[in-house]
């Protein structure tokens, strides 16, 4: 099996929906839903890093974008070549929460 990292695709179609609308629709929800939990959009100097926030979101994503390759067949068959083993660090499992 091709290694998902070098796997070569096709050049895009353009057959199928147009997606810059639905990221817009999905934007306009995420600020209503932000709205709703924090009583206020995401606005500057909110006294929080954007760039921390935004680095947990991309790792996050990781994840779930390996999860999802490997729910899809993309294996993990060379897991066994890498060692770490995060509880030996003292590293827990993320939680949802923020510090």
């Amino acid at each position: 099996m091709t290694e998902v990292g070098a796997k070569k695709q096709v050049a895009p179609t353009g057959d199928g929906v147009e997606i810059t609308p639905l990221v817009i629709k999905d934007l306009e929800d995420r600020r209503r839903a932000g709205i709703a939990r924090y009583g206020t959009p995401l606005k500057a100097h909110n006294g929080r890093s954007a760039l921390i926030d935004a680095y947990q979101e991309a790792l996050d994503m990781c994840i779930y974008l390996r999860q999802e390759l490997t729910e899809q067949g993309w294996g993990d068959e060379n897991i066994a070549e890498h060692d770490w083993k995060p509880e030996e660090e003292g590293l827990v499992p993320h939680t949802n929460e923020r510090e």
